[in-house]
């Protein structure tokens, strides 16, 4: 009886502390990656993504295709599978899936997908077009 009582606490501990697929520091790896415009070309960069209490932060550092590094970060607040900010907004369709949104000025810009692979080491990001149909860059990372 002791060992079933351990067994089921282990497992609850286990369940409320799954990791999250996505969170980590990311590096781009820029041969494996596909850019069809240049505002989504990047000859290097680096994310973040940190869980927090109520969501996570991502952060990252991208040089451009004229060199120039650009950075950023925001936060989302989540709910259950679904996270917001004013820029972003995604939601988790599957333990290492995310269907996401850039949002300006409560308009959708651009749409992406977000998928890890099941060994964890490998990101890849598609960004489309907001019309979720026209690709504009496949971004491969991979775990440091």
């Amino acid at each position: 009886m002791k060992l079933l009582i351990l067994y089921v606490l282990l497992s609850a501990s286990a369940l409320s502390k799954s990791p999250d697929a996505f969170a980590g520091t990311w590096r781009l790896n820029v041969k494996k990656s596909i850019f069809k415009v240049k505002d989504d070309t990047y000859k290097a960069g680096e994310r973040t993504y940190t869980l927090t209490p109520d969501g996570e932060r991502v952060q990252w550092t991208l040089v451009d295709s004229d060199g120039k590094e650009v950075t950023g970060e925001y936060a989302v607040h989540c709910v259950h599978s679904e996270c917001r900010s004013d820029a972003v907004r995604w939601k988790q369709t599957a333990p290492r899936t995310v269907h996401g949104e850039l949002v300006e000025n409560g308009v959708v810009t651009r749409r992406y997908l977000r998928t890890v692979t099941p060994d964890g080491r490998s990101l890849t990001i598609k960004f489309y077009k907001s019309d979720a149909t026209t690709l504009t860059s496949v971004q491969v990372w991979e775990r440091r």
